[in-house]
Order: structure tokens, then C-alpha cells, then sequence
């Protein structure tokens, strides 16, 4: 399904791509591009992975989405720093 999603990723259908995605960096990928923090988020829950915690962070912080603070270990200053 990844060569399908890649296609439609082509294509700048980047909402199809990340519905029939399979591979889960290549979905989070996905879901940082299109802004969807919701999606990215559990993705980087199920992952667990430091970078994409941190990459998640530094999205929400800018897009002002503190609600991912306490789950991405951002810190004070950062948010201050965006701001």
C-alpha cells in the first residue's frame, strides 16, 4: 500500500496517501505535512520514538497547540521562545 500512497503523495494528494499508508514513519510523515497534529500524534504515540516527539513539539508550539505540551516533554522556555 506504501507504493499507492507514495503515488497519490505525487499527485499532492497527501490526505488519500496518508489514509492508505501503511508504513507508520511514512504515515507521521505524512500527517506532519498536512498539519494534522491529532494523527501525528498518535502515531508518535504508538512509535515512540524521541525524534518524532520532539518534531511533533516543535510543530504544535508553532501552531500554538500547548495541549501537546505535557505529552512531547516541551519545555517552558521553548514555548516562550515561539511565542
Amino acid at each position: 500500500m506504501n507504493g499507492v500512497a507514495k503515488f497519490l503523495e505525487s499527485r499532492e494528494l497527501l490526505r488519500e496517501a496518508l489514509e492508505v499508508a501503511t508504513d507508520p514513519d511514512y504515515k507521521f510523515d505524512l500527517a506532519v505535512q498536512l498539519n494534522d497534529l491529532p494523527v501525528a500524534h498518535q502515531i508518535a504515540q504508538e512509535v515512540d520514538s524521541e525524534v518524532k516527539w520532539k518534531q511533533l513539539g516543535q510543530l504544535a508550539m508553532s501552531a500554538g497547540e500547548t495541549w501537546l505540551q505535557p505529552h512531547c516533554n516541551i519545555e517552558p522556555d521553548m514555548i516562550l521562545r515561539l511565542a
